[in-house]
């Protein structure tokens, strides 16, 4: 039977031997290496947390309470209850994992090579940089790595803050001095005793070290020794269900993190007051995407100029289908779209438009296998999709009056470019139009879809 929203915490107290691959005796838990349909039936998603300063403390903005927050809301959306499982020995992660201990592990796990090798990492949830830290009182602090020669800085063993110094000691020769921290110590108390003096030096990701310097006045950040690190979940190579759930949910919650139900439809003084510009896009590989951590996307990064102009918030609000874009806007649940709009008689007459950023052509694709159309007439008597809310849609009902007996096929709203390229690679669309930006950047991935002509 399936226990319905069940929030529970484990708390596993290991003995065990840091470096050792075996974990120490386990209680009674069950064991499940089944995939999404075996937690459904179960009713509960397992997660494995590290145990930490913040396990029985949550505090808002903190790194663990975070992907806490978040797997709780992951639960939900798979419509079962989550039991966390909270382990002492960072060691002992993986090894649970693979052994059916646990679903999934949380916890800000950087993606390492060696690690890929034993999980599948979900989309990352964050992309941050390890920085060195000291105690801010210390008579002499290391401000560059030749520094760093002599010098000791505790780490855990197992963590990829180690990688890291090893990787700069065969690099450049320069002596550090490694001290293996407990593996049941977390970032933070070790944080903890170089703001106290017991420790000299360490490392910590920048997400991490943002929390613990709104509360410590004691930590001084010295030097980055790495950036552009990958955090993530982890599963089992053999969940591959569960794997992309979570990468959908992942995705979609930081793409509409700051969506928010106010509507309002007030002008520039409301934005001002109320400290952010709400812009309605959609999420595809041009407008807005989520890449290794990072929010990107060609009107993303134009929202970002106007939100910084207007010195607000951006908070960027993602319509799961695209002809909604324009009724939410109507409606008051975002300020401007901004989602390279084609400007037409029909939308003018609704919207006001800003002044054109970028100039493209409607450019109709088919197979790279199909025999190639060479001119515009030739589209008379032929099928091609569309989106119905598209200005390619208004392009074609007036090349109708020239070219006779086209025929329009409705393509789903909520399909993107990437998908319909798919389609028609296959065959399945014989014919579909996209704008020139988003054909040129698709292009550079694939060659199985060809560029023919534009309807204007």
């Amino acid at each position: 039977m399936r226990r319905r929203a069940v929030l529970t915490c484990v708390l596993l107290a290991w003995v065990s031997i840091a470096c050792s691959p075996e974990p120490t005796e386990l209680p009674d838990l069950s064991v499940s290496l089944g995939d999404l349909d075996a937690i459904r039936e179960r009713g509960v998603l397992r997660v494995i947390v590290p145990t930490s300063s913040e396990s029985r403390l949550p505090r808002r903005g903190h790194p663990v309470s975070e992907d806490r927050e978040l797997a709780e809301k992951l639960a939900r959306r798979l419509s079962v209850g989550v039991e966390f499982i909270y382990i002492d020995s960072r060691t002992d992660l993986l090894t649970l994992l693979e052994r059916g201990y646990g679903d999934l592990v949380t916890g800000q796990l950087t993606i390492t090579p060696e690690r890929e090798k034993r999980v599948r990492f979900t989309q990352p949830t964050a992309s941050v940089s390890e920085w060195l830290v000291g105690n801010r009182r210390a008579e002499t602090l290391p401000r560059r790595i030749e520094e760093l020669d002599g010098l000791e800085v505790h780490v855990r063993e197992s963590s990829s803050f180690a990688d890291t110094l090893a990787e700069i000691v065969e690099r450049t020769a320069v002596n550090v001095d490694i001290v293996a921290v407990d593996e049941r110590v977390d970032t933070e108390s070790i944080l903890e005793d170089v703001a106290s003096g017991r420790r000299p030096l360490t490392v910590v990701d920048s997400n991490l070290l943002e929390s613990v310097e709104a509360y410590s006045e004691d930590l001084e950040r010295l030097f980055v020794l790495a950036e552009g690190r990958q955090l993530a979940w982890a599963v089992r190579q053999s969940t591959p269900k569960l794997a992309a759930a979570v990468d959908v949910f992942i995705v979609e919650h930081y793409l509409t993190a700051h969506r928010t139900e106010d509507r309002t439809t007030g002008g520039l003084a409301d934005i001002l007051e109320r400290g952010s510009l709400r812009v309605l896009t959609l999420n595809n590989s041009v407008n807005y995407f989520l890449y290794r951590g990072r929010m990107m996307g060609f009107d993303y990064e134009v929202a970002k100029l106007a939100a910084n102009r207007l010195n607000v918030r951006l908070e960027m609000v993602v319509a799961p289908r695209r002809e909604l874009i324009f009724d939410w806007l109507l409606r008051g649940q975002g300020d401007v779209i901004a989602s390279t709009l084609t400007v037409t008689p029909d939308r003018q007459e609704v919207f006001r438009f800003s002044r054109p950023y970028l100039f493209i052509e409607e450019l109709v694709v088919q197979s790279a296998k199909a025999e190639r159309l060479t001119d515009v007439t030739e589209l008379s008597g032929r099928r091609i999709h569309v989106w119905l809310s598209s200005s390619h849609h208004e392009s074609l009902l007036k090349l109708g009056a020239l070219v006779p007996d086209i025929t329009i096929v409705p393509i789903s709203e909520d399909m993107e470019s990437d998908e319909i390229l798919r389609r028609v690679a296959s065959g399945e669309f014989p014919l579909a139009v996209l704008d020139s930006h988003v054909l040129e950047a698709e292009l550079k991935f694939r060659d199985d879809v060809v560029s023919l002509f534009p309807l204007r």
